[in-house]
């Protein structure tokens, strides 16, 4: 398929059920490893709830492209859950060293909010005896427990080679996409760095889709989105908020220099998933297109 034929739906198409057009749309456009099976989920419920086909391949065909959507917002904004915790990823297969059996307890509580049932342990524990499983493929298969649950835990990774302490994780309604802990380390959601590098002084982007985050249901109601960005001058970024993978967009704007800034914007009960995905438009002057973002992240205001 060329570039061009991405930007209208193909005609064998338009005549599929909701599912089966995401899913034929997320092949097509090579899109199967990074939009989940949630997503298309939630992408599918959109058509079923009026939003055009058209719609939905615009908003695969951008994502395909590393680009934002052209077309305006058609529906403003996540299931109404409260926000479960963060948790480290270092800190989890770090916990019982020498015991994978206090390993499995802890990553259940702080994932699942509960002990792991017997053959949960047992299964696990087995694995990672047998070596079949490291610790860091259990974290993916609790994860898939607790979602299976109903429950929404985000596993960051630390970004940086400098120690540091993580005092309590918060259950209040705040999520951070990104972190500056030290000059030289970041703390970046799970699949949050998409088109950048970590150097020693910063982040360098290389144009496109630079982050991107939540991608999970928000509380409804009005979210503050804090920007509080480094870049050059003459550097500009473009900050969007979509919810459904893309099928309606909630904010869009594009902001030059150096930037500290609150966001505010409305999300119903209707979308499934929202996210946050920020793309580096200009490098600006400087020889090399680095950014210094000191936070990006999301706190619910009100109903």
């Amino acid at each position: 398929m060329s570039v061009s034929s991405k930007t209208t739906v193909p005609a064998d198409m338009i005549a599929l059920a909701g599912d089966a057009f995401v899913k034929e749309a997320v092949q097509r456009l090579n899109l199967t490893t990074q939009i989940s099976v949630r997503e298309q989920h939630a992408m599918a419920q959109t058509i079923y709830r009026g939003v055009n086909k058209s719609r939905i391949w615009e908003a695969l065909a951008a994502r395909n492209e590393n680009r934002p959507m052209d077309k305006a917002p058609v529906l403003m904004t996540a299931l109404i859950r409260p926000d479960d915790e963060v948790a480290i990823e270092e800190v989890l297969v770090d916990h019982g060293c020498e015991d994978d059996a206090i390993f499995l307890e802890y990553a259940f509580f702080r994932l699942v909010g509960r002990d792991p049932e017997l053959a949960e342990r047992a299964r696990l524990q087995a694995a990672l005896g047998a070596g079949e499983i490291d610790r860091h493929q259990a974290v993916l298969e609790i994860i898939n427990i607790a979602r299976a649950e109903g429950r929404n835990p985000i596993v960051a990774q630390i970004n940086g080679d400098q120690p540091f302490s993580l005092v309590s994780a918060e259950r209040q309604e705040r999520q951070v996409l990104v972190k500056r802990l030290s000059p030289r380390e970041y703390l970046i959601a799970e699949g949050g760095l998409q088109g950048g590098t970590l150097q020693d002084e910063g982040i360098q982007l290389h144009g496109g889709l630079a982050l991107i985050g939540p991608k999970r249901p928000l509380k409804a109601g009005t979210w503050r989105l804090k920007i509080d960005w480094s870049q050059d001058a003459d550097a500009a970024i473009l900050i969007e908020v979509t919810a459904n993978a893309g099928a309606e967009k909630i904010l869009q704007v594009e902001l030059a220099g150096t930037t500290l800034c609150n966001l505010e914007f409305r999300v119903k009960p209707e979308h499934m998933i929202s996210e946050v995905l920020i793309h580096g438009l200009r490098k600006g002057q400087a020889e090399h297109w680095i950014v210094r973002p000191r936070e990006v992240s999301l706190a619910w205001v009100a109903e």
